[in-house]
């Protein structure tokens, strides 16, 4: 198919810009989640492998509502993917360089192709579970807040009440708290609010 015949023709970076344009959108973030979370169970003090925490911040924080519910659908439903990639063409520099072609391209057209193997990504999980045991703090608290859903819809009405005190909740949270900022109160805020309601709320706290 297709996809098969880039992923034969290119490699690296443009593999991976290939691969990502060719699958539907929740189906490539459920992937990208999937091993962003494998990051965090081999993830130890002796290992070298650092928490993907990153692109789980930008898949979670970015997405709408709807987006996150195909994501968490595909995340929970979705059979695994296969554990063998798409082919690839492998070199074999032997031809005499008497021969006015390029004999590394004669030896690449013509030789079998090869299946490269890929890890697995078993999915048909619970997203909620996964981050409950391998993200931590206030991070952990972030994430399992972000998947539930529950941001608000923006209506077309403009609040501007609720936002000067969103606003300042927001930063009295992260200055006049006893124990330091109050994550809980950034956090229900952020991620309950609609995105418009909070870019709003941005200009209020320049003032």
């Amino acid at each position: 198919d297709l996809l098969k015949t880039l992923q034969a023709a290119v490699s690296g970076n443009l593999e991976t810009a290939v691969v990502g344009l060719l699958k539907p959108a929740a189906q490539y973030d459920a992937h990208e989640i999937k091993l962003a979370m494998k990051s965090y169970s081999v993830a130890c003090p002796s290992s070298p492998q650092v928490p993907d925490g990153a692109t789980l911040a930008e898949i979670l924080c970015t997405r709408t509502t709807q987006q996150l519910r195909e994501i968490l659908d595909f995340y929970k439903h979705a059979t695994a993917a296969p554990s063998q990639a798409a082919p690839s063409r492998k070199l074999i520099p032997h031809l005499p360089r008497r021969s006015k072609c390029n004999p590394f391209l004669v030896i690449w057209i013509c030789s079998p192709l090869t299946p490269q193997p890929t890890p697995r990504l078993d999915f048909k999980s619970d997203l909620e579970a996964d981050i409950a045991s391998g993200p931590s703090g206030s991070f952990k608290d972030l994430l399992l807040a972000l998947i539930k859903t529950s941001r608000e819809k923006y209506s077309g009405v403009i609040d501007y009440v609720l936002i000067e005190q969103d606003a300042k909740a927001l930063v009295n949270a992260g200055s006049g708290y006893v124990d330091g900022t109050d994550e809980k109160k950034w956090t229900g805020i952020l991620t309950q609010r609609s995105p418009e309601h909070l870019n709003r709320g941005k200009t209020v706290t320049r003032l």
